[in-house]
């Protein structure tokens, strides 16, 4: 069995928490548990992950949803991977095997289906995957989440239809 830790990129304030505490200092706004999204203060910079990427024995992906390869605005379409992501898109193992794919589409909000018709959100999805092997990789990954306060969402082959 595999367990893939994704690191996902979803703002966990509805509104600026500056907004909510005006004159508040960075530090307290940190300590308010909000989380840091790419381009945000607070991200980890490049170096940061590549150095996270050579502690896990370069475990960390970077994926993209698989529906990516139909949206003809992303630079990655490729009509015969389009064909074969549609043509697999019903089944759970397609989606099981893949780093940031739920076996539900509706619970990513259908934001990347395999058509040309609809663009890809790659927003709903984890910018950064790890895809632990060994349950080293796992404590890194949790312990790098936490260090950079970024929210962590953890895939396993459980098997749940209502999301959970």
């Amino acid at each position: 069995m595999r367990l893939r830790i994704e690191v996902v990129i979803v703002y966990l304030c509805l509104i600026p928490l500056s907004s909510c505490f005006p004159g508040a200092d960075q530090a307290t706004l940190q300590s308010l548990k909000c989380k840091p999204k790419p381009g945000t203060p607070g991200w980890p910079s490049e170096p940061t992950w590549n150095r996270f990427n050579a502690s896990i024995s370069g475990q960390l992906l970077k994926p993209l949803p698989p529906g990516a390869v139909c949206d003809l605005t992303l630079g990655v379409f490729n009509p015969v991977s389009c064909w074969i992501v549609a043509a697999n898109f019903s089944q759970s193992l397609f989606h099981t095997n893949d780093p940031v794919s739920v076996q539900q589409p509706n619970w990513e909000h259908d934001a990347c289906l395999p058509t040309i018709f609809h663009r890809c959100n790659t927003k709903q999805y984890p910018v950064y995957v790890v895809n632990a092997t060994e349950a080293h990789h796992v404590q890194e990954g949790v312990k790098f989440a936490k260090k950079h306060n970024i929210r962590l969402n953890v895939k396993g082959t459980g098997h749940d239809y209502l999301g959970r």
